[in-house]
């Protein structure tokens, strides 16, 4: 094993160290051979042992899981993003795509210290700091790490803002602005049902006989019992003047969530930006409407 630092000796007498890696150099305040190699000694001493207990840790851990000292955290990224419906997976890898996890990324799971993880989490946002705690989560549970890294309480805690859902009063005011007859159907609709689960609603998931409308919840698969709202009077009135067979909303439903979403956003900007309208907004956060037990 190739020593840590090494002895020399300048023209004035004394004695000085210098780092073999990084070419570092101190004196060793003394002019006496024996006194500086007991110094030098130590020094490398100090270093050897720290390097040999991780060597033998690497033995040992290789006659257990030959992949173990070489497997990095991007393994551990490849495999959860293969985990959860395919939307998630697209979701992971996408996030896994950012810079933010470069520092770790090519790291080797085993050599990685709670500083690392750290550094990462608080020169980043929530998001980094959620799925790097997962990642390390994943990694205990399939056994690619022999122990955690940072405990439970160490981990800092996720620092989330206040959000809410816009009010009845704040919703008419987006309806009131959208020119557009079927969008503005949808907007109505939103009030009582998710995003997704509105956009992909047909003319056959109503129950005209019944007063029902039947449709299945996209976040809860094909296998849930579908939900069965009863039809009031002002759900009526909205779906009469939709088609009465195929999508109710065929431009919207072309469009992904991440679209819909961000067209809502803006339509809530152009509300409150709405001389018409401003001191009844306020300064509200412009999400998707909050959802009502019932129709």
């Amino acid at each position: 094993m190739q020593l840590k630092y090494r002895l020399y000796r300048r023209r004035n007498g004394v004695f000085y160290w210098q780092a073999n890696d990084s070419k570092k150099q101190g004196s060793l305040r003394t002019t006496d051979r024996r006194d500086a190699e007991r110094f030098l000694n130590a020094m490398n001493e100090s270093h050897r042992e720290p390097t040999l207990n991780l060597n033998l840790a690497r033995a040992y851990l290789a006659a257990h899981d030959p992949k173990m000292a070489q497997r990095t955290w991007q393994a551990v990224m490849d495999e959860m993003a293969t985990h959860g419906i395919p939307s998630t997976q697209e979701r992971c890898a996408r996030g896994f795509r950012s810079k933010a996890y470069n520092p770790i990324r090519n790291k080797p799971l085993v050599q990685t210290t709670g500083e690392d993880l750290l550094s990462v989490v608080h020169a980043n946002g929530n998001c980094v700091a959620h799925y790097l705690r997962r990642l390390h989560n994943l990694a205990l549970d399939l056994g690619w790490l022999p122990w955690p890294i940072l405990a439970k309480r160490a981990w800092p805690k996720i620092q989330t803002q206040s959000k809410r859902a816009i009010t009845a009063e704040e919703h008419a005011a987006v309806i009131a602005l959208e020119k557009n007859p079927g969008r503005r159907a949808y907007y109505e609709l939103l009030y009582g049902a998710a995003q997704t689960d509105a956009a992909n609603l047909t003319g056959e998931d109503v129950d005209w006989t019944n007063g029902i409308l039947i449709y299945r919840r996209k976040k809860l698969g094909s296998f849930s019992e579908p939900c069965r709202l009863t039809i009031g009077k002002k759900l009526r009135a909205l779906l009469k003047s939709l088609p009465a067979s195929g999508d109710l909303f065929p431009n919207i439903n072309k469009s992904s969530a991440k679209d819909r979403s961000a067209e809502f956003r803006r339509r809530c900007r152009v509300a409150e930006q709405s001389n018409a309208n401003r001191d009844l907004l306020g300064n509200f956060m412009p999400t998707t409407p909050r959802r009502k037990n019932c129709l």
